[in-house]
C-alpha cells in the first residue's frame, strides 16, 4: 500500500512537472504490474478464504456424526437378544443371537434335546432323555468365526447305567477369505457321507438314526484337522477338503 502511494504521487509530480512521454509510459507498466500483483494476491486471498470454509464445514460434519453416534450409542448400549433359525444363521446351527452393540464378537446359543418313549416287548415303558446338544458359535471378527456343538448322551458319562456319554462333536475355527476359498482348523466332522455331517436330530424326521448310520458308517466321527471350503454355484457346488488325524 505505502508503494502504492508512491506511486500515484509520483506520478502527480510527474504530470505536474510536464513528464516525457517515455517517463510516462514506464509510470504507467509499473502501475499495471502493481495492479497484476495485487489482483494475484487477492485473488490467493479468497481462495484460502474459501479452502478455511470448506474445512470448516467439513469439520463441523464430521463433529456432528460423531456427535449423532455417540448419542446412538448412549442409547443403544444394551445387548440384544433375538431368536435365528438354523437356516438364517450367520454362526452357529441358530437358536439365541446375542449381539454385540459395537459390532463384533456376537454370540449364537442354540442346540436341541432328544426326548423319547420306549415301549417295547420284555421290558418297561419309559421315557429317555437320547440327547442334548449345545451349540455356541461367535463371530469373533468379520473374518474369524467360531462354531461348536457338546453332546451329551443318555445323562453323561456319569449317569446311572453304561449308555451314558458326553464329548465334543466339533469345534472349529473359520478364516473368511472370499466365496471360494476359506480356511477351517479344529475338531472337524469328517464329511464322509453326508449323514455325517447332517445328523441332527431337528434335520431328521425321527431321532432314532438309520442303521447304516449306526452300525457301518460312523456317525458324529470327529477328527482334529484343517483345510479348505468354499462354494462355487451354481456350476460346480460346495466342497470341503481336509487334512485329518
Amino acid at each position: 500500500m505505502k508503494m502504492l502511494r508512491s506511486l500515484v504521487a509520483a506520478s502527480v509530480l510527474l504530470i505536474s512537472s510536464g513528464a516525457s512521454a517515455s517517463e510516462m509510459d514506464e509510470l504507467k507498466v509499473m502501475l499495471m504490474d502493481m495492479k497484476q500483483d495485487y489482483e494475484t494476491k487477492i485473488s490467493a486471498l479468497e481462495a484460502k478464504i474459501e479452502q478455511l470454509e470448506s474445512n470448516q464445514q467439513m469439520t463441523t460434519a464430521k463433529v456432528e456424526q460423531v456427535t449423532a453416534a455417540a448419542q446412538s450409542a448412549d442409547t443403544s448400549n444394551d445387548v440384544g437378544v433375538e431368536y435365528i433359525g438354523r437356516r438364517n444363521a450367520p454362526v452357529g446351527a441358530g437358536g439365541l443371537l446375542v449381539r454385540n452393540p459395537f459390532g463384533f464378537g456376537n454370540v449364537s446359543l442354540g442346540g436341541y434335546v432328544d426326548m423319547e418313549y420306549h415301549d417295547l416287548d420284555n421290558t418297561n415303558s419309559t421315557f429317555r432323555q437320547h440327547r442334548w446338544i449345545i451349540n455356541i458359535g461367535a463371530e469373533i471378527t468379520d473374518r474369524l468365526r467360531f462354531n461348536s456343538e457338546y453332546e451329551i448322551e443318555y445323562g453323561g458319562s456319569n449317569a446311572p447305567g453304561a449308555d451314558g456319554e458326553d464329548h465334543v462333536e466339533q469345534a472349529y475355527l473359520d478364516y473368511l477369505i472370499n466365496d471360494r476359498i476359506n480356511v477351517r482348523a479344529g475338531a472337524l466332522l469328517v464329511p464322509f457321507g453326508r449323514y455325517n455331517l447332517y445328523h441332527d436330530s431337528d434335520l431328521q424326521d425321527l431321532t432314532e438314526r438309520p442303521l447304516l448310520a449306526r452300525d457301518i458308517i460312523p456317525t458324529t466321527w470327529t477328527e482334529a484337522g484343517a483345510g479348505f471350503f468354499g462354494e462355487f454355484n451354481p456350476t460346480i457346488g460346495s466342497y470341503e477338503d481336509l487334512v485329518i488325524n
